[in-house]
């Protein structure tokens, strides 16, 4: 089951940057689907691309200063590799020292096309030893091109915070204000938003409404508010 954007008649569907799968459900759903994009990725300008010859509108959720991305164009550096490597170079920075870490059954369990790998790796870094995440990719971080804005300037253009925080709910008032202030002041735009990582508080609602935000999106299943609406991940049509 699809779940309806609130309101507006479409489906959300979040989009990845696999090309063939967004062209598998373009061709099938047409505009009767809400295609968003999350983090800025520069492959995502041929998303953009493809909705723009099909008449479709789609919404960029931008965010910038972004060492997630850096981390991410490592991990397809290392490839299938990467976890094995990630987890030795922890192992051997923790011993003697280390303690057992038992990943709760539902971390992210909602996420379907997340592998177990995938959220041990973010359980690890975002929940128990981000510090120790950050020194071993730190070396390896490299600079990584970001989407630039006039390559989507006939789509819908949101925010996703300015530096894309693991875990925005654990910021305070202020520092998430400066998160969605910095970044509305480099699209003075946007009335629209996607949570980053779905981590957000009663903070984070009060700031987006402060800012004039309509409407923001979470990688969910369930309608909880015009701030709080749901998503289904595209590679569910893989």
């Amino acid at each position: 089951m699809i779940h309806h954007l609130h309101g507006k008649g479409f489906d959300p569907v979040r989009g990845s940057v696999d090309i063939s799968v967004l062209e598998k459900v373009i061709d099938t759903y047409g505009d009767g689907v809400l295609y968003t994009f999350d983090d800025g990725i520069p492959s995502q300008i041929l998303g953009a691309e493809m909705l723009k010859k099909k008449g479709i509108r789609g919404y960029f959720f931008v965010n910038h200063h972004n060492e997630m991305e850096q981390d991410r164009a490592t991990r397809e550096r290392l490839g299938e590799g990467f976890y094995a490597w990630f987890f030795r170079q922890f192992e051997v920075m923790m011993l003697p020292h280390i303690v057992p870490v038992t990943m709760p059954e539902d971390f992210l369990a909602e996420f379907k096309f997340y592998s177990y790998e995938d959220r041990l790796y973010r359980y690890f870094r975002d929940m128990t030893y981000p510090d120790i995440h950050d020194i071993i990719m730190k070396p390896h971080r490299e600079p990584v091109e970001s989407l630039k804005l006039e390559d989507i300037k006939d789509h819908e253009i949101g925010l996703h915070s300015y530096s894309h925080p693991r875990r925005m709910s654990r910021l305070s008032y202020d520092q998430q204000y400066y998160e969605y202030s910095k970044n509305l002041e480099m699209i003075p735009e946007a009335t629209t938003m996607a949570h980053p990582m779905g981590s957000y508080n009663d903070d984070t609602l009060k700031i987006l409404k402060e800012l004039g935000i309509k409407q923001g999106f979470l990688a969910t299943a369930e309608y909880l508010s015009d701030l709080e609406q749901p998503r289904l991940d595209i590679t569910i049509w893989k």
